[in-house]
This record gives C-alpha cells, structure tokens and sequence, in this order.
C-alpha cells in the first residue's frame, strides 16, 4: 500500500467526521456572541481565540467543514453526471 494514499484516506475520513459531527462536538454555538471576549488570543476555553464579536472561533471551523463537505461531494456528483453522459 503507498502511505500517501493511506493517509489521504485518513485526513478525508477524519473531515468527514468532523463534519457530521460539527453541531455536536462544538464547544460554542456559531452565533453566541461574547463582546467583552472579543479578539481573545488561544486560550483553555476558545483553543483557536475569538474574533472581532467573540464568537469562538473553533466553533464557526467545525460547522463550516459541513458547508465545505457539501460543497466537495456536489461538485463531484456533477463532475460524475456530467462525465458519465
């Protein structure tokens, strides 16, 4: 087996997952806003900060991997139903 190919399958499995999952696993709702966190560097509690309004940046990461994911498998079915015919 070629690692490469393993490890591809590896990251495109561990997206996917986290895709699925996003609304679950996410420690913040996309939209609470913090204000007087607002533009909080990394820490315990936002991993990745927060920005300008102190949504958690962590958080609008995870839910749009769905948005991204969706956009990924419409692409290829249209490239498949475009190909195929």
């Amino acid at each position: 087996r070629n690692p490469v190919t393993l490890v591809s399958a590896l990251i495109l499995l561990t997206v996917a997952v986290v895709a699925v999952t996003a609304n679950w696993i996410a420690p913040f709702g996309i939209n609470d806003v913090d204000v007087p966190n607002a533009l909080a560097p990394p820490s315990g509690s936002h991993w990745f900060g927060t920005d300008e309004l102190g949504r958690d940046v962590l958080s609008r990461i995870l839910v749009a991997t769905q948005a991204s994911m969706r956009i990924a498998v419409i692409s290829v079915a249209f490239a498949v139903i475009v190909g195929v015919t």
